[in-house]
């Protein structure tokens, strides 16, 4: 496909398109001479009138004969635009993908040193954003191996899935909370030789039991300053919490992490 083409493939063209026999009767026949081929592939073909303000053959000392720069110019253009389209059907790969790290590499790979992933001055919020999903995945990943290394590594991904499962009832909890703070306990329970997570209200982890405490606010902050307000405290922003309080309780159960330096 082209973008502009040189005279005497648009003569060609031209020519091809006013003797075809599958010109149409109906559309007026057009004056060669002041139309153009704007864009030609193999299955279509877009007019354009010329309409320039200078007269075909007058010629710049600083780009040569001007109809011919701008053809030139217009290829230039096009050639960009191949790269869009190119970085466009990366990043719809990369937006497509699941899996985190599958996600990275090919952000890595294809997108991180391109404009507008890639500025000379500064990051993109892109980046600060792929940054911190990397630093998370090393995080998680380093987690996850000393867990396995300590023969936790099932029991502790039984809990964590649990937990998920348990937005619907947090949900509904919340229907009926109307303390402006309040406290949930999530206790671990045991059964079949299962370990998962469950939402207690009447046990609490200081009475002997295992598990631990979240606090919560009915109402949250948003975190844009310039347009700060309060928003309902969402079923999933009391999981996201028990999660990071999982976390912590998890770890306590591992040996203590070596330092690497």
């Amino acid at each position: 496909m082209r973008l502009g083409v040189g005279d005497r493939p648009m003569k060609e063209i031209m020519n091809q398109l006013f003797h075809s026999s599958y010109w149409s009767p109906n559309i007026e026949v057009l004056d060669k001479d002041t139309w153009r081929v704007h864009y030609a592939s193999s299955y279509s073909v877009i007019l354009e009138e010329s309409k320039s303000r200078y007269v075909k053959g007058i010629t710049s000392f600083d780009c040569g004969d001007l109809d011919q720069a701008l053809q030139k110019a217009k290829s230039a253009v096009r050639h960009e635009l191949y790269e869009i389209d190119e970085l466009l059907e990366n990043a719809n790969k990369a937006l497509a993908l699941t899996d985190p790290w599958d996600f990275v590499d090919l952000y890595e790979r294809h997108l991180e040193d391109n404009y507008p992933f890639h500025r000379r001055y500064g990051s993109s919020e892109a980046a600060h954003e792929v940054a911190y999903l990397v630093d998370g995945l090393r995080d998680v990943d380093r987690f996850l191996e000393r867990l396995k290394t300590s023969n936790k590594l099932e029991e502790a991904l039984e809990m964590i899935q649990s937990l998920e499962k348990l937005e619907p009832e947090v949900a509904e909890y919340l229907k009926h909370v109307d303390l402006s703070r309040f406290e949930l306990s999530w206790i671990v329970g045991r059964k079949d030789s299962h370990t998962f997570i469950a939402l207690s209200y009447d046990r609490k982890p200081e009475d002997g039991n295992e598990g631990f405490t979240t606090s919560h606010e009915r109402e949250r902050e948003t975190p844009y300053y310039s347009n700060r307000k309060s928003l309902p405290t969402t079923a999933r922003d009391v999981i996201n919490s028990a999660q990071s309080a999982l976390r912590e309780y998890l770890e306590k159960q591992l040996p203590a992490e070596e330092d690497s330096d």
